[in-house]
């Protein structure tokens, strides 16, 4: 399985692309467009955000030998590059998102290890470098941040989820940024193991994040921030089985999108639920992969234009391939994803871009024993 850490074009012309830039060529599919590797022992790419239609950014990690690096590419309207990312430390370092506001502050988050366990890590763009940015962890061991965003240029959310201790569950945490420092910001507990897995920021006083706890079964989970502290709002689940939310879409005060999987017998099987501003209710949505179905990824251009990335498997221990569905207002279909040769690929996220009807994804896909990185883009 793979690891997952147009020369016309409506509203978002290519036409300023480089002579002999490799690039989608009409509107109306998703293509691949090249991007590069790092480490010599495999490249993933996790997150993606675009500020403009000539400036996107893409993080994850790359791999050497047994250790991952942080991993970042910049696209500048004809082609992704390789950007200088700090590491800290010698050991793992991993990027899982990133939220890009202007050409001069774009945000990424993850985690390092410190030799004990994993440790919560930002960096910043401010034009000219990326640079760590302190960031604070709870108790003694696991700190991950999985999900960024941004209400404003000096009003910034990240989750994940911490672990004081060995010896006990794991529990959400949230650390907001508000012009000067990275903050932990008290979230509700919950039962057993509890993960934010990603957050989105409509405003100041209106922030969603998703994930799941464990009771046993994980159930999904859906904390709200209303300006002053977070709750915990009630979602639905399906089966007797798990069921994990990994992505939310904040379309409106009044709707928002989250999207995950459930366990549905012995397969696993799409899961999304909509939000009307009162309760959160299941929406049926497809799983054409038949075993396996995983929703990882959304974004939106509007509340009839949402996009949610994942992979799915036919059948044990097959071969991982794209998935993609897109909602129009009033149900989910699927959209053909292309794939990079016969082995396994997954998309991991996708992003709009800014004053355009373009969208881009990102993931991986496995070749010659390793990972590389996958980018594919639609208008």
């Amino acid at each position: 399985m793979v690891a997952v850490i147009a020369l016309v074009v409506t509203g978002f012309c290519l036409q300023s692309m480089a002579a002999g830039a490799s690039a989608p060529r009409a509107c109306g599919s998703w293509t691949v467009v090249p991007s590069p590797d790092a480490g010599s022992n495999g490249s993933t790419l996790a997150g993606v955000s675009a500020a403009s239609r000539t400036d996107a950014w893409a993080v994850g990690s790359s791999f050497t030998g047994s250790i991952y690096r942080t991993l970042i590419e910049h696209w500048d309207g004809s082609a992704w590059s390789v950007q200088p990312s700090p590491n800290v430390g010698s050991r793992t370092n991993a990027l899982t998102a990133v939220a890009a506001l202007s050409a001069t502050n774009v945000w990424a988050v993850g985690y390092y290890d410190d030799g004990t366990t994993f440790r919560t890590l930002a960096e910043h763009w401010n034009g000219s470098v990326w640079s760590v940015v302190a960031t604070p962890n709870v108790g003694t061991d696991e700190n991950v941040l999985e999900s960024v965003s941004a209400a404003g240029p000096s009003d910034l959310w990240a989750v994940g989820y911490r672990q004081d201790s060995p010896e006990t569950a794991r529990q959400t945490l949230a650390l907001r940024w508000t012009g000067s420092a990275w903050s932990v910001v008290s979230t509700p507990a919950t039962s057993g193991d509890s993960y934010l897995f990603s957050v989105r920021a409509r405003t100041a006083t209106d922030v969603w994040a998703v994930g799941s706890y464990s009771v046993p079964w994980f159930q999904t989970l859906t904390e709200h921030w209303n300006g002053s502290s977070w709750t915990v709002v009630d979602s639905p689940n399906q089966g007797n089985g798990n069921n994990v939310l990994y992505a939310a879409v904040v379309l409106s005060s009044t709707s928002a999108v989250a999207v995950g999987n459930w366990i549905d017998g012995n397969q696993t099987a799409t899961l999304t639920q909509y939000w009307n501003g009162t309760s959160w209710a299941v929406v049926p949505s497809p799983s054409p992969a038949g075993y396996v179905n995983f929703l990882i990824g959304a974004e939106a251009s509007a509340p009839n234009n949402v996009w949610a990335v994942g992979w799915g498997l036919q059948a044990p221990f097959g071969t991982s391939r794209n998935l993609a569905e897109h909602w129009n207002g009033h149900a989910w279909k699927v959209v053909p994803t292309p794939n990079v040769g016969a082995d396994a690929n997954a998309l991991a996220m996708v992003a709009r871009i800014p004053g355009t009807t373009g969208f881009w994804a990102v993931g991986n896909f496995e070749q010659g024993g390793s990972n590389h990185t996958l980018v594919e883009f639609r208008c």
